[in-house]
């Protein structure tokens, strides 16, 4: 995983915590959190927990870009592990 994140390690780490969050939470929590997560990645939503984020103290050194790509990465962790589950 760090080398399809080209060796960065908080891409990677995001991407690990999605799958652990796959595998810990509840079905009806995962499904939750995946469709929290895809419609606040969504260009045509209002980003709305994405401004929060921003806004945010642990954020501060982050642009808006870098936010998003974490909760895409997010995101992906969860899908693979669900489609790790599944096969």
């Amino acid at each position: 995983m760090l080398t399809e994140e080209q060796f960065d390690s908080r891409l990677a780490s995001v991407r690990l915590l999605g799958r652990e969050i796959a595998l810990l939470g509840s079905t009806e929590t995962v499904i939750t959190v995946v469709e929290i997560l895809i419609r606040e990645t969504d260009e045509k939503q209002d980003f709305r927990m994405l401004s929060h984020m921003v806004k945010s103290v642990s954020f501060q050194s982050s642009n808006f870009e870098q936010a998003l790509q974490l909760l895409k990465k997010l995101l992906q962790g969860i899908q693979e592990e669900i489609q790790k589950q599944r096969t």
